[in-house]
């Protein structure tokens, strides 16, 4: 029997990863609210901590903390589409509620890198400048500086795919126009929160605040941990506004067990994550031992050993051909002959002009391809 080839990538173990991610952070915010808070999720954006000040009912009075959650495989730079996109949101809901105080962070297990071709001052990356403006600990002798390089930056960025063509204009306005004063308090209100912990080291940490309710029995905990996943699972499966509070919380502490239909879930859902985190665990291993065999050929070939970033997805297979466009027969053969002269060649030029395509042409004809490794997602630095 022929093997099986599908005819796109289907595998959704990144998304599943993210999602009890996004739910392990919401458990640890719940844990953590303050007096006079709770919790919104998937409104602003992922979490939302909603204050308010006692005694006061008026919109003014009213502080959110909108957080999105990130689980990446690659470094994260102002030039990673998501981190535009964030950015944009941002400025997104601040232009639409003008009178509620309103502050922003982007949470993820990745840790920040510079931005090719950046000239930010002391030679940091764009969001080390961002957190030391915001921090006020910045080592610099020009704020203003700082802030300019960072608005020319911006205005200068791609627009991320996902983001809507009117709310990047209203980015890129907002970067060009605003005064440094206001725009220096806008980034005193969003924090880069880079290097959290990663998925066991997060899911270990929900379960150490759990131990602070008093509950020290390691059944009893493990059985909280899972009823509480799964409630905030269930709820955010919901369509409606999705609320969670401290009264909400200390009646999980005393509810039932979970009912057997409701194990049943949560044990495909466990069983699932936890084949995800050995696949995981297979490549990060995998990884490490094609690095090390990386380093051994080029001290073998005297090669400098310099290592491709492998926090990323890389895939080793061919674009497939588009079949609407047409063969480019004349310029496949004008490119072989080129081979034969040249001990290598590139393809230069903007994205979406048929570079892969042409690529995959010539190995068509060519009968055979050595090697071809696809840094698309990998990383947008």
């Amino acid at each position: 029997m022929a093997n099986f080839r599908p005819a796109r990538n289907q595998d959704a173990s990144a998304v599943i990863r993210g999602f009890r991610y996004q739910i392990d952070h919401t458990l640890l915010r719940w844990l953590t609210l303050g007096p006079d808070e709770h919790l919104e999720l998937e409104f602003g954006e992922d979490i939302d901590i909603v204050g308010r000040a006692i005694g006061n009912d008026s919109e003014e009075s009213f502080a959110r903390v909108l957080e999105q959650i990130k689980l990446r495989s690659a470094k994260l730079s102002l030039r990673s589409q998501s981190a535009l996109e964030v950015l944009a949101n941002a400025i997104g809901h601040k232009l639409a509620n003008p009178t509620i105080r309103l502050r922003f962070c982007y949470t993820t297990n990745a840790i920040s890198t510079r931005e090719r071709l950046s000239q930010f001052p002391n030679n940091l990356s764009g969001i080390e400048l961002w957190n030391g403006l915001r921090s006020g600990n910045l080592l610099v002798t020009h704020y203003l500086h700082a802030i300019e390089s960072l608005r020319q930056f911006l205005v200068a960025a791609a627009k991320p795919k996902k983001t809507g063509t009117e709310l990047w204009s209203q980015f890129v306005n907002f970067f060009r126009n605003t005064p440094d004063s206001q725009l220096l308090s806008f980034i005193q209100t969003f924090e880069w929160s880079c290097g959290a912990a990663d998925v066991s080291e997060l899911s270990e940490s929900v379960r150490n605040e759990l131990q602070e309710t008093g509950m020290k029995d390691k059944a009893d905990l493990e059985e909280l941990y899972q009823r509480l996943f799964f409630f905030v699972f269930q709820l955010l499966t919901k369509p409606n506004l999705k609320r969670l509070t401290k009264a909400m919380f200390e009646e999980q502490l005393t509810a039932t067990t979970l009912s057997e239909a409701d194990r049943l879930v949560q044990r495909r859902l466990q069983s699932r994550m936890d084949i995800l985190e050995d696949r995981v665990a297979g490549i990060e291993q995998s990884v490490a031992i094609i690095s090390d065999d990386v380093q051994r050929l080029a001290s073998q070939h005297g090669m400098a050993s310099t290592l491709i970033d492998t926090i990323g997805f890389i895939s080793t297979e061919a674009p497939p051909l588009v079949g609407a466009l047409c063969d480019r027969s004349n310029t496949v053969t004008y490119m072989l002959q080129r081979f034969e002269k040249k001990t290598w060649l590139a393809l230069y030029g903007v994205s979406d002009t048929g570079k892969s395509h042409l690529a995959a042409l010539i190995t068509k004809k060519k009968g055979h391809c050595i090697g071809w490794l696809r840094f698309q997602n990998s990383m947008s630095e």
